[in-house]
């Protein structure tokens, strides 16, 4: 079997996961955290980031990925500090338990994501998942999955597939890339 990568959408309300090896889709699935109305909000979102974090731990030291990909944050003008705070977090987590872990992490803009699996770097979240749904057509899980498990799963395989893309006279061109080509978190 090929190597086992995990794909990371992170969000303090939900983060997606998903762990492909090669072609193969090896599992799926989202981490919903709920807001706890009695505690303060550093409190809560501190506790939600920690029950994210604790089952990514669990997922990696479960299943042992090579490397994840992680997807990048974007932010608005009209997001809120504490959802810039909240988000960070996350993130810092899941960078934390992959470097504790030993395992590479690399970052992917949603527009580079967009455009490796639909040739448009603006694509809608639909459009994502229907092509997700074609590479993965036997597989029941995808038809079921939310939108931060599909973003995790294109994340990942953009990140298996090592895809770029090069544009030449309004073409759009696929290339492997080389492993230097990367930066690794």
């Amino acid at each position: 079997m090929s190597r086992l990568v995990l794909g990371l959408d992170p969000s303090i309300k939900a983060t997606g996961w998903a762990l492909i090896a090669g072609d193969a889709l090896v599992g799926l699935g989202s981490w919903a955290t709920q807001i706890d109305s009695d505690a303060g909000k550093f409190a809560d979102r501190a506790r939600r980031a920690e029950e994210i974090g604790r089952a990514l731990l669990a997922l990696v030291t479960e299943h042992r990925p090579s490397r994840a990909f992680i997807e990048a944050p974007i932010f608005k003008p009209s997001d809120g500090k504490m959802s810039v705070h909240a988000a960070a977090r996350v993130r810092g987590v899941a960078e934390g338990i992959c470097l504790a872990c030993g395992i590479p992490l690399v970052e992917f803009s949603p527009q580079d994501v967009k455009r490796a699996i639909t040739n448009d770097p603006h694509a809608s979240k639909e459009q994502v998942a229907r092509r997700l749904h074609q590479l993965y057509e036997r597989d029941l899980r995808i038809g079921n999955a939310d939108d931060n498990a599909t973003d995790a799963l294109a994340v990942a395989y953009v990140g298996v597939h090592r895809v770029a893309t090069t544009v030449s006279s309004g073409v759009v061109s696929y290339r492997p890339v080389e492993e230097e080509e990367f930066e690794v978190l």
